[in-house]
């Protein structure tokens, strides 16, 4: 299962799974080039957005999300080199989908889900 956190930071999990037309956020790393850049070895203090962020996408089931459903793809806060994709589940999300992310051409390996159910 992936990590993701529901908004008021606590996890999503079997017992506290993400709803269908709620937010939750995913967690990931390797993205690729953010507005601001990322400064060597430095702790970003603030949020930078993706750079191909009208090419990154979020795949639940194999089906796209929609893009004004992903509010923001970018370096998460205080995190070295984690990334933060807020997303709104889609109401006709099935439970447990998996979950793939990309930019590009690129994804996320297949066989990743996320515990989200009605």
């Amino acid at each position: 299962y992936v990590i993701a956190s529901h908004l008021d930071w606590s996890l999503v999990t079997a017992d506290a799974p993400a709803r269908p037309d709620r937010w939750f956020v995913l967690w990931a790393t390797g993205l690729g080039r953010t507005n601001p850049d990322a400064q060597y070895g430095q702790i970003p203090r603030d949020a930078a957005k993706l750079v191909r962020k009208d090419e990154f996408r979020v795949y639940l089931d194999g089906v796209p999300v929609a893009p004004e459903r992903v509010n923001y793809v970018g370096l998460a806060p205080l995190c070295a080199g984690l990334y933060q994709i807020n997303v709104l589940a889609p109401a006709t999300a099935s439970p447990d989908p998996e979950v793939r992310i990309g930019v590009g051409e690129s994804l996320s390996p297949p066989g990743t889900r996320i515990h989200l159910r009605p």
